[in-house]
């Protein structure tokens, strides 16, 4: 421990400092107390002082007076050397700020007494000040993560009630500075080409076109003097916790004072395989991210990159149904043309199409129609049997044949039946398609035209045996 040693007499100076230094401490003498106060003010001034109370130039307790008036982080224990023994001087010395007296003359085994006494006294005080620093950090530390758990919060928030993504990158930058306290907050995407670039998306906390002047793309030639560059191709966090004071970010020091921010992280997500964007945060105060707070910032990117995979995977698939649509439209138009009956049955024998000639063959509309059980709802007397078999492959398969159907009314039509099994990419039959002409009427005429050559054939036979029982009588008549 370092301490000093101000005294006008240098006998007493050469006294303490031989026994001082015999004691194991690092001494610093003054011989006035200008001198003792230049060395009070220096950035490593001892911790432990020894005064004398008169001296010329400043006095101690002028001296225990200013140190009192700017404390120092560790205020040093002040020891005043003196004559003055009197009541009244104890009193003086202590609030000037004085911590112990020694009088002269004095013993030196007292003098290593208080001398211990005032370094127990500043070691303790400085264990109290790095642990009240440890708790400061600390505290800043949680506070940090605590602000970093709002806005996962609240981004999940956005992600889950925004369906829009450019909405979604404005509202995320917005919640970054608003709730997390943040300068300014920017999103970027990769755009995939002749030469990758970044696109700015979105940006909260500077006036509008800030980028494109402070140049935060990915334009710049030399790429490993941004951080934007470098979380992109490493696939990790890049933070810069001083820019002012960081040669590699000279360049950008000018504006970085001027919009009013110290340090920066960049935070990447990937979206797919080729597309991967950056949220990059800007703060007022330099070393502004800590290790955990990076981590939580890093797991609102990934969920900000699942939100837009699942916009982008939802439009797709708006997309591609919006295409079914059109072609399943276009081929139930086709089937509307057709003058038989269309229907197609999946595995379990639900009706999943019919068309407009089908519909009014059965009597029902085509929203009764879709969805519903083909064998109870139109062909009670077919067997089900047959058609589970069919799906399975255990029964053989006809492509023609007639079947009865019942329309909604409880009349009975006949069909003639063209069908074909219906299978995925895989080969396995997924259901049936077939065509049905309504032959009823012609199963009709047909059986009146049998019934009617039947009982043409009955007269004519009969005709005919009258007419040899005629002849047969008149030639008995004649030979008679």
């Amino acid at each position: 421990m370092n301490v000093l040693i101000a005294d006008d007499n240098a006998q007493v100076r050469k006294i303490l400092e031989a026994l001082l230094s015999a004691w194991g401490y690092s001494i610093v003498t003054a011989s006035d107390g200008k001198e003792a106060w230049e060395v009070l003010q220096r950035p490593s001034a001892p911790s432990l002082v020894i005064l004398d109370w008169m001296m010329p130039g400043m006095d101690g307790i002028q001296i225990c007076r200013s140190l009192r008036l700017q404390p120092p982080p560790v205020p040093p224990y002040i020891i005043l050397l003196t004559c003055r023994g009197d009541k009244e001087d104890l009193v003086t010395g202590l609030e000037a700020g004085a911590d112990d007296f020694i009088t002269k003359p004095f013993e030196s085994d007292e003098l290593r007494a208080r001398i211990q006494v005032g370094k127990r006294a500043v070691e303790l005080q400085m264990t109290l000040i790095e642990r009240m620093g440890e708790l400061h950090r600390q505290g800043q530390e949680l506070q940090r993560s605590i602000r970093a758990l709002k806005l996962l919060n609240e981004s999940n928030q956005a992600i889950t009630r925004i369906e829009n993504e450019e909405e979604l990158f404005s509202s995320i930058c917005r919640i970054v500075v608003e709730s997390g306290g943040y300068r300014l907050a920017w999103i970027g995407l990769t755009e995939q080409g002749t030469e990758l670039r970044l696109t700015p998306k979105a940006q909260y906390g500077f006036e509008e076109g800030a980028l494109e002047a402070m140049r935060l793309s990915w334009s710049e030639a030399d790429i490993s003097r941004s951080p934007v560059g470098r979380a992109l191709q490493t696939g990790q966090p890049a933070v810069v916790r001083d820019i002012l004071n960081n040669r590699q970010y000279a360049y950008r020091q000018v504006e970085a004072a001027s919009r009013g921010f110290s340090s920066l992280a960049a935070i990447p997500f990937s979206i797919t395989p080729q597309t991967a964007g950056v949220l990059s945060l800007y703060a007022r105060e330099p070393d502004a991210f800590d290790s955990e707070e990076i981590k939580l910032l890093a797991k609102m990117s990934n969920q900000l990159a699942f939100g837009i995979s699942a916009f982008r995977t939802s439009q797709e698939r708006r997309r591609i149904e919006a295409e079914l649509q059109v072609e399943r439209d276009q081929a139930q138009r086709y089937l509307d043309v057709a003058g038989v009956l269309m229907v197609a049955l999946d595995s379990r024998g639900i009706i999943t199409l019919v068309n407009a000639k089908g519909c009014s063959i059965l009597g029902f509309p085509q929203e009764e129609l879709l969805g519903r059980d083909w064998f109870t709802t139109c062909a009670p007397g077919n067997d089900r049997d047959e058609y589970v078999k069919l799906m399975t492959g255990k029964q053989s398969f006809e492509e023609y044949f007639e079947s009865t159907v019942v329309t909604r009314g409880g009349t009975k039509r006949i069909l003639a039946v063209h069908a074909s099994l219906l299978r995925d990419r895989k080969g396995t039959i997924t259901g049936l398609l077939f065509s049905g002409e309504d032959i009823t009427e012609r199963k009709k005429t047909e059986e009146s035209l049998r019934t009617s050559e039947e009982n043409y054939r009955t007269l004519f036979d009969r005709m005919v045996s009258g007419s040899r029982a005629i002849a047969a009588y008149r030639s008995g008549g004649d030979e008679g």
